[in-house]
């Protein structure tokens, strides 16, 4: 619907269900509106509920809810997962490095190359 409306929308990179869209706020009150009166609820809301002054007010704008040809087919045309799971429990960053090397008793110096040429 939002496409339909002539607006951008894109998938949030964080969260699965959410979008980022060029749409004004106004807009997508009108198509929630718009959803609800093809889609209505089962239990009526009360008369003073803040759900009936929102539904009370009529979409500014007329609301399309097919789905434009070729702009899915295009986001969707690869099968790779777009949040995938993670591997291992306790994935993810790890404490950082402390730039300290420790020594073994064979290595006296870290550098294994300078160690070679010293040694001929």
């Amino acid at each position: 619907a939002i496409i339909n409306a002539g607006y951008e929308v894109s998938g949030y990179h964080k969260e699965p269900h959410a979008i980022k869209t060029t749409a004004p706020n106004s807009v997508i009150w009108d198509i929630m509106r718009a959803w609800i009166k093809k889609n209505p609820t089962k239990k009526a809301p009360k008369p003073d509920s803040l759900e009936a002054k929102v539904l009370a007010k009529e979409p500014s704008i007329d609301v399309d809810f097919t789905v434009p040809k070729g702009k899915l087919e295009e986001r969707f045309s690869t099968n790779a997962p777009r949040f995938p799971h993670n591997p291992t429990k306790n994935w993810g960053p790890k404490a950082k490095g402390t730039g300290y090397k420790r020594k073994t008793d064979n290595e006296s110096d870290p550098d294994p190359k300078r160690r070679a040429d010293e040694d001929v």
